[in-house]
């Protein structure tokens, strides 16, 4: 359950959902449940009696991080969200700096991927049939390799072709529209990115 939700949470990260997300490194893991909870069991319950209540695992595990940084009572936070409808409001009436936290976990996004680059291209070729010369070519132009990655995942989920999608891309157009246009099932989205993690990170 551990790993699943440290799986979980990088691939919010990297659909591009604007919320910090945890990040599992191959031999470090950089999580918030693991720092806020030494105990795994006591973890695995509350959050499985949070869901229970009606929250999402996505909302969770952003009152998490706000926890992490203020201290608060994860529940408490995930009332006073429902209340306000609002993140970024949640995080001030506790005290977090909601912006410099998307920042530091940027960091840790883009740490991962460079240090996960090889196999990153490795999956991105075999994903979109692109050697990894192209792929290159395609990150020096100015496209990220994040959105190289989300595009593999939704070209596969949506039967799409990838070039239209990177074609979006250099005309302004966001990923989240990108998903909206193309009518995609997240959870589908979510399970293929997944399972692209774990062939990166060499899970079985």
């Amino acid at each position: 359950m551990m790993k699943k939700m440290i799986v979980a949470a990088f691939t919010i990260g990297m659909l591009g959902i604007t919320f910090p997300v945890t990040i599992s490194h191959a031999d470090h893991h950089t999580t918030v449940h693991g720092e806020m909870h030494e105990n795994k069991a006591e973890f695995h319950e509350q959050f499985r009696d949070l869901v229970k209540q009606g929250y999402t695992k996505k909302d969770i595990v952003r009152a998490f991080h706000i926890a992490k940084k203020s201290g608060e009572d994860v529940e408490e936070i995930l009332k006073h969200h429902k209340e306000t409808q609002s993140w970024e409001k949640t995080a001030e009436h506790y005290g977090v700096d909601l912006e410099k936290m998307k920042e530091e976990y940027r960091a840790k996004r883009e740490a991962f991927i460079e240090d996960h680059k090889d196999a990153i291209m490795s999956q991105l070729s075999e994903y979109t049939g692109k050697t990894e010369k192209e792929l290159n070519e395609l990150i020096e132009s100015g496209v990220p390799i994040s959105f190289l990655v989300k595009a593999s995942i939704v070209s596969k989920v949506a039967e799409t072709d990838f070039d239209k999608l990177v074609a979006a891309k250099r005309k302004g157009k966001s990923f989240k529209e990108m998903t909206e246009d193309l009518n995609i099932d997240q959870e589908a989205l979510h399970k293929e990115m997944k399972e692209f993690m774990k062939e990166v990170k060499g899970e079985e």
